[in-house]
């Protein structure tokens, strides 16, 4: 049950992300907005494309739940970070774009220390009981 919803929840972090990210594009830039927009599209994907990756690879109940809570984790931050920078700002400048940097590299950051504690709680239970 847990696999199934850190799918969903992978997914629609995914979706959430490249939606985001799209729907704020300036489109006068033209041609040259490809390259750029799916760069920044693929370096927020990364946490995602981690724990889609333990996801596959863990089997016991609570390193998944850690799974499913780094997901709602990373979504949440998204949502308040990239919110905060685009939606609702009020006094929009022209450093609100560092955001699709530092957001990713924070969540690349949170995603090592959350998967390698997953991963690291899975051998254990699984040696501990071998």
């Amino acid at each position: 049950m847990l696999r199934g919803l850190n799918w969903i929840l992978f997914v629609a972090g995914l979706a959430l992300v490249a939606v985001s990210i799209i729907s704020e594009t300036d489109t006068g830039i033209g041609v040259f907005l490809i390259p750029a927009v799916g760069f920044f599209v693929a370096f927020a994907f990364v946490p995602y494309v981690a724990f889609g990756v333990l996801n596959r690879r863990l089997t016991r109940t609570v390193p998944l739940a850690i799974c499913t809570l780094g997901l709602l984790g990373l979504s949440a931050f998204w949502v308040w970070g990239f919110g905060g920078a685009f939606w609702w700002n009020e006094n929009p400048d022209a450093q609100d774009a560092l955001i699709l940097v530092v957001l990713p590299a924070y969540m690349i950051a949170a995603t090592g220390a959350l998967a390698l504690g997953a991963w690291v709680l899975e051998r254990y239970l699984t040696f501990r009981t071998t």
